[in-house]
Formats: structure tokens, C-alpha cells, sequence
């Protein structure tokens, strides 16, 4: 069968098979291409990967027309090229770039970011099609957003999202049924310590003094009572942080852990209270309870949490993130740790002469009463 040709006759176009037509003032039509000055299509514009056989691309299905086309991997085995592990691990997230780079978003943009960040993990799980439908844009649109934030494809997005929630959502019962690698003890050793130095590395990279030095000027403002609550695994870091500003400042109050306790406790709340709260994944309701309770009065929340989708964080006016991965079933708690210690660090070198009364007493009352065994 002969090619098909675009013809022009009497101001209409046509298609016809066999001998190519003339037009009848003399000019030849032009076989079946894009002419000067027509809308081209999307595949046409590069916005969407180029079609050959019209069949769905590897990892998706046909209706999804899922980001540009992935440029061939760099060799891992070549000088100065970062495999795709060490990519992976120094890369920021999707809730980070959506966070950092909201103020370049269009608006059709932004209404496509607050759905992700609404309904995340689920909502980068579909398709760009399925999430076009739920926010009323073109999948294009979906494809471009997440272009301009930097990814190569829609299903890197995907990628991402799958080793987070893989990281993040699991419980230690759940991680504890994975399968081992096999390595030794020393490779565990090695690996738990480079683990937690990168935690920390982390969770300090992503501090700003700024922020540091106002929630230090608050905690120091004398306004107010200071309630710290976190509860199961975020208990020992409550514990700590109202231990140490409990000899830096009055009135910090450690809150006991069961609703009825809570609840009692948080009766005289007053709008010049400050509450630091403290509450990693698998988040605690009476946590983020006692936060909603505390805004709603117009007071202060300090929030230590791991994500910005933490529950936490709508209350919180001032908020830490801190990086929880570990090498183990169980979350790591060393950063939260190393940044408990920095806020209570920078509240002590500010109350200092303030505090040398306060630590001389102290030491009598833990002779007094026996506290220490020396």
C-alpha cells in the first residue's frame, strides 16, 4: 500500500491513497508532516516522550504520559561518577524540592503540590493521569511540575516515593521479617556508625541558626510556663530536654504520658505557654492533642519530628526535622539526641550567670537527698 499524502483542494484538506494529488492551482501538496505555523502536538514540542508503535512505556500504563524521556546512565565504574546509591542518599526529597521551590510554582502548579502533599505517599503512587484527574489539570501540567523540580521521569518520582515509604512506614514488627543480606558483624558495625553519622550530618545541614536562635530567645523570654511531652520511643528525649532546662530555667514541666493525665495537666494552659513536643513516625495522638490544644489558645509549639508530614507540623511554630534511619528494625534516635542537645547547649550559655545559684543549690539538694552515688 502506497503512503498516505495530505492534499489541499478548494480550501479543504484531504487524504487519499494511490497517486499524489496536485493542487489545482499548479502547487504539489506536501506529504503528511508538520507545516510552518501549525500547532504542533506534544510529542512534536518534546513535552512528552516520542511515540513509535503507540505502546505503553516500560512501568506504566498506556493513558499515562509520564515525563521526558531518561538519558542513558552514566557509567558507576568511571572517575568522579556517584553511583546511583550515593545519588539517592545525597539528593533531597520530593517533599523537599515541593517545600524549597513553591515560590516558582504557576498556580495550577501549586494546586498539584497541595495535593501531593495531602494525600502523600498515596498520591504519587498512580499514575500522572489519575493525579491530573484528581486536581483537574492536564497530565502534561503534572509532568512539567515535576520537571521543574528536577526529575527525569515520572517514575523516578514513583521510585522515590516507594523507597520512602519502604523506609519510613514499616513498623519493627514488619522490618524485623525482611530478609538478611548476610553480611558480617563488622560490616554492620561499620555500616551503623556511617548510618548515624550521616544522621546527624543530615539533621544539622538542614538547621537554620535563624530558626535556632529564635527558639532559644523564646524559651529564654521568661513568658509563661515550658511543658515538653513526647511519649513511647520520643519519651527518653522529652526526658532529657526538661531534665537539663529544668536547671536553666523555671517552670519546665515534664508531662505525663495517658490521656486522663494529659488532659488534667493541660487545664490552666495559658496563650503565653510554650510546649516542646517531641514525636517520630508511628506519631503519637496525644502529642499532636496537647499541640492542637496549646495553638488553639494562641501559645507556642516547638515541634521535633521526622517529615513535614508529620501531624505535628500544621501546629508548630517553630519546627525541627531530624533524620530517624537506621541499620537496625528500630528508628535512630542519635540526632534527635545531638539536637536536644544543641537547643539545651545554647539556653545554658545564654542563662549562665543566671544559672550558678540555681546549680549550687542543686548540688545540695542531690547531696540532701542521695541522688548520686558520688
Amino acid at each position: 500500500m502506497r503512503p498516505r499524502y495530505r492534499v489541499r483542494r478548494r480550501g479543504r484538506v484531504h487524504r487519499r491513497l494511490g497517486r499524489q494529488r496536485v493542487h489545482r492551482l499548479g502547487r504539489r501538496a506536501h506529504p503528511l508532516r508538520h507545516r510552518p505555523g501549525r500547532r504542533r502536538r506534544p510529542h512534536a514540542r518534546g513535552i512528552l516522550p516520542a511515540r513509535h508503535d503507540g505502546a505503553a512505556g516500560p512501568g506504566r500504563g498506556a493513558d499515562d504520559p509520564a515525563g521526558a524521556v531518561v538519558p542513558s546512565a552514566p557509567n558507576p565504574s568511571a572517575p568522579g561518577v556517584s553511583t546511583a546509591t550515593d545519588l539517592a542518599a545525597d539528593a533531597p526529597t520530593l517533599l523537599d524540592r515541593l517545600e524549597s521551590g513553591r515560590e516558582a510554582l504557576t498556580a495550577r502548579e501549586t494546586e498539584i503540590a497541595r495535593y501531593v502533599i495531602a494525600h502523600y505517599p498515596e498520591s504519587c503512587l498512580d499514575s500522572a493521569s489519575a493525579m491530573a484527574r484528581a486536581t483537574g489539570v492536564s497530565a502534561a501540567t503534572v509532568v512539567r511540575l515535576f520537571a521543574k523540580l528536577g526529575y527525569a521521569s515520572f517514575q523516578e518520582v514513583q521510585q522515590e516515593v516507594r523507597r520512602e515509604v519502604s523506609r519510613k512506614l514499616h513498623s519493627p514488627a514488619e522490618r524485623v521479617r525482611l530478609p538478611e543480606d548476610g553480611v558480617s558483624q563488622g560490616e554492620i558495625t561499620a555500616r551503623t556508625l556511617e548510618t548515624e553519622i550521616d544522621n546527624i550530618r543530615a539533621t544539622f545541614a538542614a538547621l537554620s541558626d535563624r530558626e535556632i536562635e529564635a527558639i532559644v530567645a523564646r524559651l529564654c523570654a521568661g513568658r509563661g510556663r515550658i511543658y515538653v511531652i513526647g511519649e513511647k520511643n520520643s519519651f527518653p528525649i522529652a526526658y532529657y530536654i526538661q531534665t537539663h532546662l529544668n536547671l536553666c530555667l523555671p517552670d519546665v514541666t515534664l508531662l505525663e504520658t495517658g490521656e486522663a493525665r494529659i488532659a488534667d495537666r493541660l487545664l490552666w494552659l495559658t496563650p503565653d505557654d510554650l510546649l516542646i513536643a517531641i514525636s517520630i513516625r508511628r506519631y503519637s495522638p496525644n502529642t499532636t492533642r496537647a499541640a492542637a490544644s496549646l495553638r488553639e489558645l494562641g501559645g507556642d509549639v516547638i515541634a521535633l519530628t521526622d517529615s513535614p508530614l508529620s501531624p505535628l507540623c500544621p501546629y508548630a511554630t517553630h519546627r525541627l526535622l531530624i533524620e530517624t534511619r537506621s541499620q537496625s528494625v528500630f528508628d535512630s534516635f542519635t540526632a534527635a539526641m545531638s539536637l536536644s542537645g544543641l537547643i539545651v547547649g545554647a539556653v545554658a550559655r545564654r542563662r549562665r550567670e543566671a544559672m550558678l545559684e540555681i546549680l549550687r543549690r542543686g548540688e545540695r539538694l542531690y547531696e540532701t537527698f542521695g541522688t548520686f552515688l558520688g
